[in-house]
């Protein structure tokens, strides 16, 4: 069956596919926030920190070699395929981690790097399906009810994955990979839209490597994508240290303890759940400029909350600043596509990942060392500085003479019909 279906505008939400894929988004999140923590606080147990480090980056850097890679196989395969394949994958390696946690780092390692690799797989996969299910003047809204996850599963997954595994930790992993496997079904019984207009090309025409360096080659002509690639890549370098500096400010500097470190998080995951829910509502002609000005804000207040001097102030600010980061958040996917062709958008989207995520682990290491010689409210508000000034700079440099481009972008774009095949493809 492939007739024609157009969802009328704002409906696009309400679709069984897409909130189905929202579902899965969130339990595979949640299921990645809970294993991480319960490996940390193990590691940290029997373990030294520079164990938990030699872990982490094993667990890390096979996923940020394969995003390149993960974008190409989005572009030229089934994407529903590729997802499922990440599912099993990820639900296979959490029924492992349950048998072998206890025998060791090397082997938790080995499988964390597996996780988090058929994760890398799953997220330009999903980008590519849930654009081919709604119609172009809803990306900005699905893309901001995607985000939103990222805030929501902040405060349930990790919060559960920390009380969880101070009760029982192979309980905790068992929870983690009943959350997986929710995910599993969701992807499953999700519809995958037939292919409609130009057919892809054979998998075996050329190689994945070449297709990922064509699609960093190509991005250049796209210079509203290539300028959100590079503002994350600031952006990386600026908050690679996040939860570092977070943790620093609340336990160091403000002598909030534990709990108050809580409510940071707590202000943190809805702060941004709320950002991304009124940027859904924001119309078109705001995009360039909310996201110019978020960025400004963000770092403003960043900057302030390392200032605030107490407790109250500081959380207070502090939600305002991830209120400006829920904004960016919903709108970073959708400018980044705006422009681009369907052909390239697994490789734009792996592209995105991979730059910020390498860079993110970069500044991690920096701000480390860094905070061995300055403190952190110093650190703080230079970091909330210089994301002011990229804010600044992006929409200077590129944003306000891209605004045009941007506008008529959709316009160009020939409405989309949306099918409902039959499930088994």
């Amino acid at each position: 069956m492939t007739g024609r279906l157009r969802r009328p505008a704002g409906k696009s939400l309400a679709s069984r596919d897409v909130a189905l894929l929202w579902s899965a988004t969130v339990f595979d999140s949640g299921a990645t926030w809970v294993i991480r923590i319960v490996i940390f606080v193990r590691i940290l147990e029997q373990y030294s920190t520079s164990t938990l480090a030699v872990v982490e980056l094993v667990g890390i850097l096979p996923s940020l070699l394969l995003m390149p890679l993960a974008g190409s196989l989005a572009d030229r395969y089934n994407a529903r395929r590729l997802s499922l394949l990440s599912m099993a994958t990820q639900m296979t390696c959490l029924a492992a981690l349950l048998l072998v946690f206890h025998h060791g780092p090397a082997t938790v390692a080995a499988l964390y790097a597996l996780l988090t690799v058929s994760n890398a797989l799953w997220q330009p996969a999903r980008q590519v399906w849930l654009y081919r299910l709604v119609e172009p003047s809803q990306y900005t809204a699905v893309n901001a009810t995607i985000g939103s996850v990222q805030g929501l599963m902040t405060v349930i997954g990790a919060a559960a994955g920390g009380v969880l595994t101070a009760w029982n930790p192979d309980l905790t992993i068992l929870l983690a990979l009943a959350a997986q496997s929710c995910a599993g079904i969701g992807t499953l019984i999700a519809r995958y839209p037939a292919a409609t207009g130009t057919a892809p090309a054979e998998p075996g025409a050329r190689s994945l490597l070449r297709d990922a360096r064509d699609g960093v080659r190509l991005v250049n002509r796209y210079p509203l994508a290539r300028s959100i690639i590079w503002v994350g890549m600031a952006w990386g370098l600026i908050s690679g240290g996040f939860n570092v500096l977070i943790a620093g400010l609340a336990l160091k500097e403000l002598h909030s303890g534990s709990g108050g470190l809580g409510l940071f998080y707590v202000v943190d995951g809805t702060a941004v759940v709320i950002g991304s829910w009124c940027t859904a509502r924001l119309r078109r002609a705001g995009h360039l400029p909310g996201y110019a000005l978020a960025y400004v804000a963000q770092g403003a207040f960043w900057a302030l909350t390392f200032a605030a001097g107490n407790v109250t102030l500081g959380l207070l600010l502090f939600g305002v600043m991830r209120l400006a980061s829920g904004v960016i958040i919903a709108l970073d996917t959708t400018i980044l596509l705006e422009t681009v062709p369907d052909s390239l958008r697994g490789r734009v989207t792996s592209l995105h990942m991979t730059t910020y995520n390498a860079v993110s682990q970069l500044s991690l290491a920096l701000i480390s060392g860094l905070l061995a010689v300055v403190d952190i409210q110093s650190v703080g508000i230079a970091t909330g500085v210089l994301s002011t000034a990229v804010g600044a700079l992006w929409w200077i440099t590129t944003a306000r003479r891209a605004h045009h481009t941007y506008l008529t972008a959709a316009q160009d774009t020939p409405p989309r019909p949306v099918a409902t095949p039959p499930h088994a493809e």
